[in-house]
This record gives C-alpha cells, structure tokens and sequence, in this order.
C-alpha cells in the first residue's frame, strides 16, 4: 500500500498501528478513566509479547489486488 507511494512498508504499517493504539488508549480514558500514556505502555507490551508468538501463526495473506 505504502510501497507504490514511494514510502517505505514497515514505517506505514507502524504509523497506522501506532495510530490505532493511541485511539484505543483515548477510548480507555474517556470510558473507564484510565491513564492514556500508562494503557499506551501496556498494550504495547501486549502487541509485542504477541506479535512475538509463534504458536498462533498467521493464517491470513497478501492478496495483490
């Protein structure tokens, strides 16, 4: 997606998921009061400990549309 814009794959890929995180925290904070930076912090420990999993491998793939 980012590639046949001239920008490099893994760096968008970061940005939108460090986006979608940063929407979770807000929603945390506005729900339940919950400290944004804090909930930041511990669902980034989630999404590595995770993404670093390999008992679950992916099960998806790349389609080129």
């Amino acid at each position: 997606m980012w590639h046949e814009a001239g920008k490099d794959e893994a760096e968008g890929w970061g940005y939108m998921l460090a986006d979608v995180v940063r929407q979770v925290s807000q929603g945390l904070a506005e729900q339940y009061g919950w400290e944004s930076k804090e909930t930041i912090r511990l669902v980034m420990e989630s999404l590595l400990k995770y993404s670093q999993d390999e008992r679950d491998p992916a099960r998806g793939r790349f389609v080129d549309s």
